[in-house]
């Protein structure tokens, strides 16, 4: 077991080159999501949603359907994660594996404290990855990291739950993937359609 402890700003860098176009889909229960990595943007298709994640700003452009309007909202995560303080404990299991779509993974825990301005909330991710693919793992919208975690891998697995309440846990597990799809409408988003809104 390897554990690591850091603070947002002081963790270890990636040693290897990390991925920066590929395609990942993940089934949650009944529905399917899907992340196209382009460069330094991610689309993430759900069935209620898209929306354009930029990891570098944690800024989104999130288009939602509802009552026959599509909705279109800016949303600067970054700027309202700078004002929380946020800590991360990252362990890893490499004898703890589990094989998905013929893909052998070990275990990591991401154990995230985070102070925000009323209260502070621990939240755990219990992932399998496979060093087979080095996605960042801020490209992966459902980790919610708050700053850059500078990790990579291509996550087979994703339990997420409060460190309170783990009986109450979503799961994503990988459908399909690979590094060569890309959504080339990504290129023709015009942003200025987006409505801010402050968070």
């Amino acid at each position: 077991m390897t554990i690591l402890f850091f603070s947002c700003g002081t963790q270890k860098q990636i040693k290897e080159k990390p991925a920066k176009v590929g395609f990942v889909s993940y089934r949650l229960s009944n529905e399917i999501h899907n992340y196209y990595f382009f460069n330094d943007t991610i689309k993430i298709e759900t069935p209620k949603e898209k929306t354009l994640y930029i990891p570098k700003t944690q800024k989104k452009f999130t288009a939602r359907k509802l009552r026959n309007k599509v909705y279109q909202n800016e949303l600067d995560w970054g700027n309202l994660y700078k004002r929380w303080k946020t800590e991360y404990n990252v362990e890893k299991f490499p004898n703890d594996t589990k094989t998905i779509l013929g893909i052998k993974g070990y275990k990591v825990i991401i154990r995230e404290n985070s102070k925000r301005t009323f209260d502070t909330y621990n939240e755990v991710y219990e992932l399998y990855v496979s060093d087979k693919i080095n996605f960042p793992y801020n490209y992966y919208d459902f980790l919610k990291i708050k700053d850059t975690l500078n990790y990579s891998g291509l996550i087979l697995e994703c339990k997420t739950y409060y460190q309170e309440t783990p009986s109450l846990n979503i799961t994503y597990t990988l459908e399909k993937f690979n590094t060569e799809q890309q959504d080339e409408e990504l290129k023709n988003i015009d942003f200025s359609k987006y409505e801010y809104q402050r968070l």
